[in-house]
């Protein structure tokens, strides 16, 4: 049987966390925190009847939010910097940072797109998100317990796994701001060097540090986590 509700989702905006969420509402459960202090994806409890993926057909709502940098800073440092099987931390340095050049560059393609389901509201707003969440699933006829309380605590677990974006932000020494600042120039202007060491990453960043920051701020929601 097909599922009433299919939710897209980017990396490093929490589909595992969502569908562990809305599992604990079906079955009127405490939310469950991450067993790795860093991600949800060991959290084996997840909804059979939402489907909650990367890639979908349409019709699908779409799980997304404006706060790309703290996307992408997610996506990179929970999944891609370590759990794959060539973490990008293991790379040469040039591969690195065209690494993160395509990946920071692919989530501001999607800067226009208007979410279903706003990712913002987990660092802003867990009451405004739960609101969206139950309408979600009210509207498709989903089977669940309305209880704000664990859709607060449940954001509250997610909170604590987002990467701090106060150490990155207009860092020269973190590579994922100096990846994150190649991506927008590659983005903007289809410019990104291949370099071989991470001091010349710094130089190219160093010329337009301003409006790299300047830009980011449009895309960052300031957390302050355990995270770096």
């Amino acid at each position: 049987m097909e599922s009433k509700l299919k939710i897209k989702y980017g990396g490093g905006e929490g589909g595992y966390w969502l569908s562990n969420l809305i599992f604990c509402l079906e079955n009127n459960l405490p939310p469950q925190n991450s067993q790795n202090k860093l991600n949800f994806h060991q959290n084996q409890e997840r909804t059979q009847n939402v489907v909650i993926a990367h890639i979908l057909e349409e019709p699908y709502k779409f799980f997304h939010g404006a706060a790309i940098f703290n996307i992408y800073l997610n996506w990179v440092r929970k999944l891609l910097w370590s759990e794959k099987k060539q973490p990008i931390k293991d790379m040469p340095v040039r591969e690195q940072f065209e690494q993160l050049a395509c990946h920071s560059s692919y989530k501001l393609q999607l800067t226009n797109i208007t979410p279903d389901l706003n990712f913002d509201l987990i660092l802003i707003n867990s009451r405004q998100f739960g609101e969206q969440l139950f309408n979600l699933l009210d509207n498709h006829q989903i089977t669940y317990t309305k209880n704000q309380s664990t859709v607060d605590q449940a954001v509250q677990y997610f909170r604590d796994t987002c990467v701090d974006t106060t150490m990155h932000f207009d860092n020269p020494d973190s590579i994922l701001w100096l990846g994150w600042c190649n991506g927008i120039s590659k983005h903007l202007w289809n410019d990104w060097p291949l370099v071989d060491s991470i001091q010349e990453m710094q130089d190219f960043v160093s010329i337009k540090k301003d409006f790299y920051c300047d830009f980011t701020k449009s895309y960052m929601i300031a957390v302050d986590s355990k995270i770096a």
